[in-house]
């Protein structure tokens, strides 16, 4: 009998000379690489927003939905064709295809002449990022056992700060020299030599290889019975809400942050950029690699830890953020707000790790697909569309009849112009303090989860 899995790192001579010497450290690192890239390359847009925001006339809506909707469709959609794909063939080729593509369409955003010119391009991203997660998580959980998988998943989400930091403080550079389509073009440069490299040097793992028990490989379950397996889980149902709704005033966040900063505490693109990129790149690591830690630490004891650990720290977290966005100067917000930028992505290892311990290898990029797709409609679909949409209202409030017209379709010289400053600055505060108490919705079912999760995982 043929084997099922054609893969590039089963055939390859290089392939398979390497496969024994390299360490799965190497190919861990290369994933985060990958990942890191995936969110310099989405979070580019976010730094150079206001510039994008001037040139193409865009209101917050817009903008939340070229962030938001316009990724996020072909992001989620796409991601679980391409998982079903991973669970036959080799999930290192479709990684490296998916970064080639989701590269390029980084650079066609440079590009664009009108709002739908850009969001087309922004679909053809989230078309080739679609491929990433699924697939990487498959990988690390073939290389990792079930005890060390929250630590390893977490590390491998410190690309979500790293590609922060790097997508703020490079993209503004850049910005600031070349423009914000010079920003998209390079941004979309590594990516490209990237996706040879890991090609060229990571071989396919062996399904199974990792499991707590015997594992006789077989072939990949339908997409129904994965789907009622997961349907069938009160475990996987609470992690995949918390998650999602979690990720709502997460990606508000990071979509807003920097407009925050320029709105509300008058900063320049490049200073906001630089600043915002340093600051949540270094808390956003040191969080993601600690909570994964933490999670493990006391998972070891006691299961209930995954769903328990998140749930306490999202519960402090809207009083917190709430105090940080009201403080008037700078180093008082940096102060207030270093706690949740740390620990707001506590829930990320506890959550990837729960969700591919419940099911078999051959069903996990799937599981992880669908777990990206509820994830990605709440929080990058729904989340960034959302606080513009609120915080125009806000702003439409403060300034009184005429806001769309005197501030969004002026331009700066307008005898209005501090009015509509002040307006734009109060909406996006306040839109950003009222979006943060989605995290006492998650914090329910993550309480939940703790509640259900003795019975459907056994302790390590």
């Amino acid at each position: 009998m043929s084997d099922p899995e054609a893969v590039r790192g089963d055939t390859s001579p290089l392939a398979t000379k390497g496969a024994a010497t390299r360490s799965r450290g190497h190919t861990l690192a290369m994933l985060v690489a990958i990942y890191t890239m995936s969110f310099v390359d989405r979070n580019i847009l976010y730094v150079v927003a206001p510039s994008v925001q001037t040139e193409l006339g865009l209101n917050d809506m817009e903008l939340g939905l070229l962030s938001g909707l316009a990724f996020a469709f072909f992001y989620a959609v796409m991601a679980l064709p391409i998982a079903r794909l991973a669970e036959r063939r080799s999930r290192v080729a479709l990684m490296a295809g998916a970064l080639l593509l989701w590269s390029v369409m980084t650079a066609l955003c440079g590009a664009a002449s009108k709002f739908w010119h850009l969001f087309a391009a922004r679909l053809g991203v989230g078309v080739g990022e679609g491929a990433c997660t699924p697939c990487a998580q498959s990988i690390i959980c073939d290389l990792y056992p079930p005890e060390k998988r929250a630590t390893a998943l977490s590390t491998y989400a410190i690309g979500v700060p790293l590609g922060v930091m790097i997508g703020g403080m490079g993209g503004a550079i850049v910005a600031d020299m070349l423009g914000w389509r010079g920003a998209f073009v390079m941004a979309a440069i590594p990516g490209l030599i990237l996706a040879a490299v890991f090609w060229l040097t990571v071989p396919e793992p062996r399904r199974g290889a990792n499991e707590a028990a015997r594992y006789v490989d077989a072939a990949a379950p339908s997409l129904r019975a994965v789907a009622a397996r997961l349907w069938q889980s009160a475990s996987f149902r609470h992690t995949a809400l918390g998650c999602a709704v979690a990720s709502v005033p997460g990606n508000a966040l990071q979509m807003f942050f920097i407009v925050y900063l320029v709105r509300v505490h008058g900063l320049d693109l490049l200073t906001a950029g630089i600043s915002f990129g340093l600051f949540a790149g270094v808390t956003g690591a040191i969080g993601m690699f600690w909570g994964g830690r933490i999670t493990d630490l006391f998972a070891k004891r006691d299961v209930r830890a995954y769903g328990l650990v998140p749930a306490i720290t999202f519960i402090c977290l809207p009083p917190l953020l709430a105090a940080a966005l009201t403080r008037d100067s700078l180093l008082a917000l940096s102060l207030f707000i270093l706690v949740p930028a740390t620990t707001y992505v506590f829930n990320i290892g506890a959550s990837y790790a729960v969700t591919n311990n419940l099911v078999e290898p051959r069903m996990r990029a799937t599981t992880n697909a669908i777990l990206l797709l509820i994830i990605t409609i709440f929080g990058a679909g729904i989340g960034p569309a959302l606080v513009g949409w609120v915080s125009d209202r806000f702003a439409a409030g403060y300034f009184g009849p005429g806001y769309a017209l005197q501030c969004i379709a002026s331009s700066n010289a307008s005898p209005l112009s501090q009015s509509c400053a002040a307006a734009s600055a109060y909406g996006i505060k306040l839109a950003l303090i009222a979006t943060s108490a989605f995290y006492f919705w998650s914090a329910a079912h993550y309480f939940r989860l703790s509640s259900k999760i003795r019975r459907e995982l056994p302790q390590p």
